[in-house]
């Protein structure tokens, strides 16, 4: 949101798809994160698709490293503490994934800091305050709605 309450840009992503619509504009961008230049002021959204690559974030019977395979991301390294929350994710592509400072969110542990490093070492940072869990969401808002907006190739996205 805007400082004046207006919605500045909505972003979906569905699998290797993102959508971001800029409702003042009327233009949407949509596209493969693999279609997204190297020079996209979008990249920081390739990272963040990497913490949902399929890694429990709490297993008490995973202490240690977990290797596994996986076709979105290759090989995947996990790095559990001793109580088995995860903390780290390396991928064979380079890029990091870290979860930090856990909290109880409605008695489930959730890491309140998020840290995505990629293979270049750009960084995005995501922070929750009030997490909520597994909360019902309407299907509405995981779709975008188009109807009037200019569709364009997510690859010609310069900017706001």
């Amino acid at each position: 949101l805007t400082p004046f309450g207006t919605t500045a840009l909505e972003t979906y992503s569905s699998d290797d798809r993102l959508t971001i619509v800029i409702p003042s504009k009327g233009e949407a961008y949509s596209g493969t994160f693999d279609e997204m230049p190297d020079n996209s002021p979008l990249q920081g959204w390739r990272m963040i698709r990497l913490m949902a690559v399929d890694e429990p974030l709490y297993d008490p019977m995973k202490k240690g490293t977990s290797e596994k395979s996986s076709k979105a991301a290759g090989e995947i390294t996990s790095f559990y503490d001793n109580q088995g929350l995860l903390e780290r994710k390396m991928f064979g592509t380079g890029e990091e994934v870290f979860f930090r400072d856990y909290q109880s969110a409605e008695g489930v542990p959730f890491p309140s800091v998020i840290e995505f490093i990629d293979r270049n070492g750009a960084q995005v940072k995501i922070t929750f305050d009030e997490p909520e869990i597994n909360k019902p969401v309407d299907n509405a808002a995981l779709v975008p709605n188009l109807e009037g907006i200019k569709l364009l190739p997510l690859a010609s996205f310069k900017g706001m």
